[in-house]
């Protein structure tokens, strides 16, 4: 079995690399390393590695793991639970293999990335990720294509993606009207309730305009703002006329929901 010294912990290869990513993208990190005398004697090794706040956007803290290299087990400190379940680390290689797979878990790059990118390009190659966290942070980021959000929207089921689907304002609208459609059975997949689902869609600016007209405007003031700034932006007046026609009329009280209204050639 290999017990390594803590100086030999933080030049491990993975534990300089993903500290240099880190500082690339303006976030100053650190592995610590703070094993007690009768702990470290014993072949155990103490760190503090950053971690990700679940659900927080760009925030972390400092997590405290111990490392049994005995069994290749790395246990949350506060917590008493198993992080990691790996081979016996006999070999240095054993480590860096061991922290590279920590960073991915607990503090992916990838993940501030996510995060932060306003670049089409790398968005779309971080939706390639394995890691559920990280789709969802593409999902949810204002930069990602449409292309990119419905590869997203095919390829993953996860919670966290749909979440980021839902409220982005890239989404297509095809998406957003089938999801309307379905709401229901959205909502009990992903144990919310579809009034949520509902209100998210609401206050989506792709959402069509056919939902949103549909929409109680007192309980959801947004969707009027989307289908009045909608109609703004129409370059045929003929076709603002109508939509706003439309408004004034629901404004008034006076229903619409007969009307005939046909609206898949106008273009927002």
């Amino acid at each position: 079995m290999y017990y390594p010294t803590h100086q030999e912990i933080l030049d491990l290869p993975s534990v300089k690399r993903n500290i240099a990513e880190f500082k690339k993208l303006g976030l100053d990190v650190a592995v610590i390393c703070n094993t007690g005398t009768r702990a470290y004697n014993n072949g155990t090794r103490k760190i503090q590695m950053p971690a990700w706040v679940w659900r927080t956007k760009s925030k972390y803290m400092y997590e405290e793991f111990a490392i049994y290299p005995d069994r290749g087990t790395v246990i949350s400190v506060p917590n008493g639970y198993t992080i990691k379940q790996v081979a016996p680390l006999k070999t240095l290689e054993d480590w860096d293999n061991l922290f590279q797979l920590l960073f991915e878990l607990k503090f992916s790059p990838d993940f501030y990335r996510a995060e932060i990118s306003t670049s089409v390009v790398e968005l779309d190659e971080l939706a390639r990720s394995k890691d559920t966290r990280i789709k969802g942070r593409v999902a949810n980021n204002k930069h990602t294509s449409p292309d990119t959000l419905r590869k997203l929207w095919k390829s993953s089921k996860a919670e966290v993606v749909f979440d980021g689907l839902l409220t982005n304002p890239n989404l297509p609208s095809d998406i957003l009207a089938l999801i309307y459609k379905k709401r229901e059975s959205f909502a009990s997949r992903y144990h919310t309730s579809d009034t949520w689902i509902e209100a998210r869609i609401m206050e989506n600016p792709n959402t069509p305009i056919e939902i949103l007209l549909g929409a109680d405007w007192n309980e959801y003031p947004t969707a009027r703002e989307i289908v009045v700034n909608s109609a703004d932006k129409l370059t045929s007046e003929q076709d603002r006329n109508r939509i706003l026609g439309l408004v004034t009329m629901k404004d008034m009280g006076i229903p619409i929901s007969n009307e005939p209204i046909d609206l898949s050639k106008i273009e927002i």
